[in-house]
Parts: structure tokens; C-alpha cells; sequence
């Protein structure tokens, strides 16, 4: 969520991004692809998912007697998660040739959601 919120707070205030070990932050935060439906921030998007998924897990986690139910919610929202950051990263990789060290970072939250889930799956 620190890594959305961050890109966030620059797009909205119109800041510069620091750039982190690759090139191209401004590229891709600056690209229409950073916008969804031609009006919401792509971060402000990740912000909600990961808000979502903390607190989807949260109330699981307090209310042990449902966690099966929730654990296929948190399954398809981490799918749905990883649908979306690998778009981005072919958006990034393929159509704009530039990196964002924070969409990279969100990227891999989303794996470790993921892979979190499908253990979890797993073990249970």
C-alpha cells in the first residue's frame, strides 16, 4: 500500500517520481496507460486492491468459522491482481520500453499474495 500510496500522492500533486535501479518512472507514470477508464488513476486502483485484500484478510482472520469462504474471495482477488500487473509489466516491457521501480515492487506484492493464497489452499 506504501508504494501505491506514494504514486498516488505524486500524481496527484504533480510531482516527479524517484526512479529506483531502472530507468523510465516518468514514462510509464506519465503514459494513458497510467490511467484506467480515461479517469482513474492506475494507483489509486492498486491502493483499493490492496485495501481490499487487507481487509478481506483481516475480517477473515478475526472470524475463523467463514475463512474458507473468504479464502477463495482473497484466491480471486489475487488473480484478478496478477492478471493485472502482468499487463502492466507487457505494457511496460513491450509497448513503452520503460520500468517503474514501484510498479515493479507492486508487481511482486501481488506474486507473494498469490503465492501466500495458493499455499494457504494448499495446507488446508
Amino acid at each position: 500500500m506504501l508504494d501505491t500510496s506514494y504514486l498516488l500522492a505524486e500524481k496527484i500533486l504533480g510531482g516527479t517520481v524517484k526512479c529506483i535501479a531502472v530507468q523510465g518512472c516518468d514514462t510509464v507514470l506519465q503514459s494513458s496507460y497510467s490511467v484506467l477508464f480515461g479517469f482513474v488513476p492506475a494507483s489509486l486502483a492498486g491502493f483499493g486492491f490492496y485495501l481490499v485484500v487487507l481487509m478481506t484478510a483481516t475480517y477473515l482472520w478475526s472470524k475463523r468459522n467463514i475463512a474458507e469462504k473468504g479464502e477463495y474471495l482473497l484466491l480471486a482477488l489475487a488473480i484478478v491482481g496478477i492478471i493485472f500487473s502482468a499487463w502492466f509489466f507487457y505494457v511496460q516491457a513491450v509497448v513503452l520500453d520503460a520500468y517503474c521501480t514501484y510498479c515493479l515492487i507492486s508487481a511482486i506484492n501481488t506474486i507473494i499474495i498469490l503465492g501466500a493464497m495458493v499455499i494457504l489452499k494448499i495446507k488446508s
